[in-house]
């Protein structure tokens, strides 16, 4: 086979990933719900029950799916493509046991297909098991000369908290010339990313406008992150001309949510979890945009409820989840889970959140005294710890559950807040804000 031809089979593979994942029907659904929103003043409310049946339609696409892909299998069991797919598929659900035998059945059937590879890795990390995320690429003697599972290696690495054992081979690719600019996006990510937590932070830089060239949706997400994280100046305006690559949802959903756009950040964020109904981060991101920036508290619970089905026990999808039921009176619901709930060993922004979670019930409960002891606690560990933008969270939300009771005496505490909003904050702090704002700005006209 030639290079032109191999290229042209591995390019066919990411179109074959690229369709089943995204039906045609949801996303002409997705479409016309997302572009119907068009800015945060006016806090649409119109297409809340159209944003609920998106994510039951999700989920029922799912189930209809699996049925064919069995009937599939059984005819030919030598397809590794649908044993994948249905794993996928299974994985959306929640079946965990039939997702993983149907991932190493497509695994065994193709050890060395690129697309298999990187597809089982992917579904190991959403399992939980970043071991076997890189075992499974490590094992392939493809991945000491492929950028692509190269990538996918060191990433499942870094999540497993372990240093990565191939960054000789992965430079080595680098180095020889033999892949264009789109083929090694996503390996000088990863490259980028190291580099960053070693305290290269020029060769982080280099490697990530590098990556940048002609990147893959990937690649533009990572760079967002790096970027802000890393404080990488010069890196931005690379970064704005990634987010034209098609389906770099996640990546457009952020930026315009690190500049205030919530509706943009709001359609994009769909548009993310459609592509990627598996994702733990993407359910919280749309979670917080629909509770926090809309106040369609019934679509977060939708859509958390969803994920918490494709990734039983994740504490933030459960703590959200809380909040979200307490917000609209299902308290008794909200106490269950919340009792149910420990943050992971030495998680003190989990332990934050948990005590604000509570103070949010017991106000909703009628227990004034107790709610506003537990959110008072949550703000003082924060400040202890050193958390100060996740304190001034608690604060804000604390103000905004007291001005949302009409509670006056909350008035000179939002205000204060406001004043120092004036400084340049987090997109999660600013968020809080504008609802505040309009809170205050109600309370001063009665």
């Amino acid at each position: 086979m030639s290079g032109r031809e191999r290229e042209a089979a591995e390019a066919g593979e990411f179109v074959v990933d690229r369709k089943e994942q995204a039906g045609p029907l949801l996303l002409e659904r997705a479409e016309h719900l997302l572009n119907s929103i068009r800015d945060l003043g006016q806090f649409p409310r119109e297409s809340s029950q159209a944003a609920t049946g998106l994510v039951i339609s999700s989920h029922a696409e799912a189930r209809s799916q699996i049925a064919p892909l069995k009937s599939r299998v059984r005819a030919d069991p030598r397809d590794a493509l649908a044993w994948l797919e249905m794993g996928r598929l299974h994985a959306t659900q929640g079946n965990f046991n039939q997702a993983m035998r149907a991932v190493r059945v497509a695994h065994t059937l193709a050890p060395q297909s690129r697309y298999v590879l990187r597809s089982a890795s992917r579904f190991y990390l959403h399992a939980g098991r970043p071991d076997l995320a890189a075992d499974v690429i490590s094992r392939s003697p493809r991945s000491r000369q492929d950028p692509w599972l190269s990538a996918a290696e060191i990433a499942a690495q870094q999540v497993s908290g372990n240093e990565p054992r191939t960054l000789r081979y992965a430079r080595e690719i680098l180095q020889a010339g033999e892949f264009n600019d789109h083929d090694l996006s996503e390996l000088r990510s990863a490259l980028a990313t190291t580099s960053l937590i070693d305290g290269r932070r020029r060769d982080a830089k280099r490697l990530l406008q590098e990556s940048l060239r002609r990147p893959t949706e990937n690649a533009v997400a990572q760079a967002l992150w790096i970027a802000r994280a890393g404080d990488l100046h010069g890196v931005s305006n690379a970064v704005v001309g990634g987010l034209e690559t098609p389906r770099s949802f996640e990546a457009r959903s952020m930026a315009s949510y690190n500049k205030g756009e919530w509706a943009d950040a709001l359609k994009q964020a769909w548009f993310w979890y459609e592509d990627e109904p598996f994702s733990g981060r993407a359910v919280v991101h749309v979670s917080v945009l629909e509770a926090v920036a809309f106040e369609r508290y019934d679509v977060a619970i939708r859509i958390l409820e969803a994920g918490l089905r494709a990734s039983p026990g994740q504490f933030l999808l459960q703590t959200n989840l809380v909040y979200n039921l307490a917000k609209i009176g299902r308290v008794d619901e909200a106490k269950i889970l919340l009792r149910g709930l420990h943050a992971p060993s030495g998680d003190i922004s989990g332990q934050v959140v948990l005590l604000a979670n509570w103070g949010l019930i017991q106000l909703r409960s009628g227990g004034q005294e107790a709610g506003r002891r537990a959110y008072q606690d949550a703000i003082e560990l924060a400040q202890q710890e050193g958390l100060k933008d996740l304190a001034e969270q608690a604060a804000l939300y604390f103000a905004l559950e007291e001005l949302s009771s009409k509670n006056r005496s909350a008035l000179p505490l939002a205000e204060e807040l406001l004043a120092a909003a004036k400084r340049q904050k987090p997109a999660e702090v600013r968020i809080v804000h504008v609802r505040l704002q309009r809170l205050v700005d109600q309370l001063r006209k009665e």
